[in-house]
């Protein structure tokens, strides 16, 4: 299943265009029916909203995640209102160094323990990010967790590396999105979240 990234920012009416994620925008809550609905007829079925506030003072105890007002949420509201076949999960807005929380790169039997771990703590899915340089991990939540969804996402920088190739003439972007994404699934996943998604509801429906 894809699930489709999205961010979305506290100007209501805002679509702003991502200059790094070429095809990507940060959109307002009163823009959501506009840029969603034609996806949603086209089979869209899970989107994960990223919040960027512009005006939200930020702190260290991520105050501003659960916000009543924050876009998050009311992104939330509205397509729950506005689609109720769509489901939307919500993240919390980025603060501080992402380092001080994730694993080193090359630690794979520090992500084997993390994911036990997890998966005792009682998690409801297993996601790996990013997920191209990390389908060996993908491969060991398969594994270790193979009762959990398995969730890779597909990273901003991933996408962009794959667009940018085929801009150059490198590859064809279908090409290279699919094969990409199925190595994915040949490693072990079940849920993907990809940026390419809306690209994909058109080149699968055949």
């Amino acid at each position: 299943m894809f699930m489709y990234p999205i961010f979305i920012t506290d100007d209501p009416t805002a679509k702003v265009d991502i200059p790094t994620l070429p095809g990507q925008s940060r959109w307002g809550v009163d823009r959501l029916e506009e840029f969603l609905g034609p996806l949603v007829k086209k089979g869209l079925s899970s989107v994960i909203l990223f919040g960027v506030p512009l005006n939200a003072q930020k702190d260290e105890k991520g105050t501003p995640a659960d916000d009543s007002n924050g876009p998050v949420i009311q992104a939330i509201k509205r397509i729950r209102e506005t689609f109720p076949s769509l489901d939307a999960a919500g993240s919390a807005p980025s603060f501080g160094d992402r380092k001080c929380y994730q694993l080193p790169p090359q630690a794979k039997g520090l992500a084997r323990r993390a994911i036990i771990r997890d998966v005792n703590e009682g998690a409801d899915i297993i996601m790996v990010k990013p997920a191209l340089p990390y389908l060996d991990v993908i491969a060991d939540a398969a594994e270790l967790a193979a009762d959990h969804p398995i969730a890779c996402y597909q990273v901003s920088g991933e996408y962009a590396m794959v667009v940018a190739g085929a801009n150059a003439g490198v590859y064809d972007l279908k090409s290279m999105a699919f094969e990409t994404t199925e190595s994915m699934v040949r490693a072990g996943a079940t849920i993907i979240l990809s940026y390419f998604t809306p690209q994909f509801l058109d080149w699968l429906d055949v």
